[in-house]
């Protein structure tokens, strides 16, 4: 109830208004539409990824989308419309998406079909078919030869398995000439077929270098015999003792190992 004081040159007379009821109900209404306004307002969590879709990924703390598609070769558009998210900046920590890429099976008229394992890079993958990641990566016609993701199908132009065995009537062979503790190693070897491509894997000792740690790519020149110094791995720095293997893609390969420490 409010009171209204008015002069009046004969009389003061005191007006009172039942208003009270009326304001409470407009405050009320107010409060109303600004929690319905700001429910609106807030953003909304996306449909979870359907069931059967072949792949998922649970957004984890600092992903956005973009980063998520470069983990699995794909634009980060193709995850936005295979999810319907309406504002691709809008994923949240917890979220599964559907990842439309490995139910696309591999080229046809493959003789066998490898599937990307954790920690498998495009090299490796070709190292251990005997192959050139080159020929491996224009067989799945992929255009970014670094970016391959686990679950991945990948069709291996070849009819085996493993590594064709070398050609006949040459065996090469290599020994180890020195060791820089942590640091490097150097090799002296023999036999070597003139103008092939080696490459230089390094891995724990029992291993024999399969799948080892690639250093780099060294050219056989005229063959025979040359000597060639290593890098040792950042990853094997501390071990006991080191495998290392020589390997071309046509076949040829040969491995030894060494001691983690200096001969000098």
């Amino acid at each position: 109830m409010f009171r209204d004081n008015v002069s009046h040159p004969a009389m003061k007379t005191t007006h009172f208004y039942r208003g009270g009821k009326w304001q409470i109900q407009m405050i009320v209404s107010a409060l109303i539409i600004l929690v319905t306004v700001g429910l609106l307002l807030q953003p909304t969590r996306p449909a979870m990824a359907a069931a059967d879709c072949q792949t998922q990924h649970v957004v984890k703390a600092g992903e956005t989308l973009a980063k998520i598609g470069q983990q699995y070769g794909i634009s980060w558009s193709l995850i936005a419309q295979a999810n319907n998210l309406a504002n691709p900046n809008r994923i949240f920590v917890g979220q599964v998406l559907c990842i439309p890429v490995p139910g696309t099976p591999p080229p046809t008229g493959c003789a066998t079909v490898h599937t990307v394992q954790p920690g498998e890079t495009l090299h490796r993958i070709a190292l251990r078919y005997g192959l050139s990641w080159v020929a491996v990566a224009q067989a799945n016609n992929l255009a970014n030869a670094n970016i391959i993701y686990v679950g991945q199908q990948l069709c291996i132009p070849t009819t085996g398995g493993t590594p064709p065995p070398p050609p006949t009537g040459t065996i090469p062979t290599f020994t180890i000439v020195s060791v820089a503790a942590n640091q490097s190693v150097t090799i002296q070897t023999n036999n070597f077929p003139a103008n092939q491509q080696f490459d230089v894997l390094m891995g724990p000792m029992g291993t024999q270098g399969i799948n080892g740690i690639w250093v780099t790519r060294t050219p056989s020149g005229n063959g025979g015999s040359f000597t060639a110094t290593y890098t040792v791995p950042a990853a094997l720095r501390g071990s006991n003792r080191i495998a290392i293997r020589l390997q071309s893609p046509s076949g040829y390969f040969s491995y030894n190992w060494f001691y983690n420490a200096s001969t000098q």
